[in-house]
């Protein structure tokens, strides 16, 4: 629906400035600058048409999302962000592609539109995928804290830690819970706080306590990690923080929770 949708839109785009030139042109009273409009418009509509076509069959392909079509797009609108994305994700989720094939796309992409989307972890994803999890970590972490009121990019560094050490792995579920309360308080206007004591993350709210401990969240994010980074996400925000809070701010009862 939404590739069709966004088709759709960029079709009529054109169409929609063709029109209300038409009707501009019929309050003009010089016969000389209607003459020049009616060519601009002879000239321009059968463009405008060719140009719709092609970007209307660009958007259409990524109904069907393989390499071939992913480059098909590319090369009928250039200029479209979306499709170097798309083919970046595609590059990241597939088994066996040119070894420079993702870095390339990666410059096209910075040099039309730097930061799109959330590309960087699309990044993070292709170095993990590489092997380079240290790098694929720093490059999730360092993205995360520009996204302060995002929680669910949370997830990738949460991801490359339970790979990488035990004491980062730590570290990154404080700081999930730091800023689950930072925009738990903001949203909802409540005073939660947070302390830590040797084995649990101790959430205060005003009548309410919840204790999530450590080391068993650990032990399950660390189960988790071999389902792959989509299913640990959903667990990780899923089963650990909408069981920790609710619309009043904290759930009752114990935080932890089983898998």
């Amino acid at each position: 629906y939404s590739v069709y949708r966004n088709g759709i839109i960029y079709a009529l785009l054109p169409f929609i400035g063709v029109a209300y030139g038409l009707r501009f042109s019929t309050s003009i009273n010089t016969e000389w600058l209607k003459k020049a409009i009616f060519v601009f418009y002879f000239i321009a509509i059968p463009i405008f048409g060719i140009q719709t076509a092609l970007k209307f069959k660009a958007f259409e392909n990524l109904r069907k999302v393989n390499l071939k079509t992913l480059n098909q797009s590319i090369h009928l609108d250039s200029g479209e962000p979306l499709f170097y994305y798309e083919k970046l994700r595609y590059l990241v989720q597939s088994r066996h592609f040119p070894e420079d094939a993702f870095t390339e796309t990666k410059a096209q992409l910075d040099l039309i539109h730097p930061n799109y989307k959330e590309v960087q972890f699309l990044e993070a994803q292709y170095a993990f995928k590489k092997g380079e999890i240290k790098r694929a970590y720093t490059v999730a972490k360092s993205e995360c804290q520009k996204r302060k009121f995002n929680l669910m990019v949370e997830a990738y560094p949460i991801f490359y830690a339970a790979h990488l050490d035990k004491d980062i792995l730590r570290n990154e579920l404080i700081n999930l819970f730091r800023k689950a309360i930072i925009i738990e308080n903001t949203r909802k206007n409540l005073d939660l706080q947070l302390s830590i004591d040797a084995e649990n993350l101790i959430i205060v709210g005003k009548d309410r306590k919840v204790a999530v401990n450590i080391q068993k969240t650990k032990e399950a994010l660390q189960k988790n990690k071999a389902y792959g980074l989509e299913k640990m996400a959903k667990w990780l925000f899923h089963d650990l923080v909408k069981k920790t809070f609710n619309r009043e701010g904290l759930n009752t009862g114990n935080g932890f929770f089983f898998i």
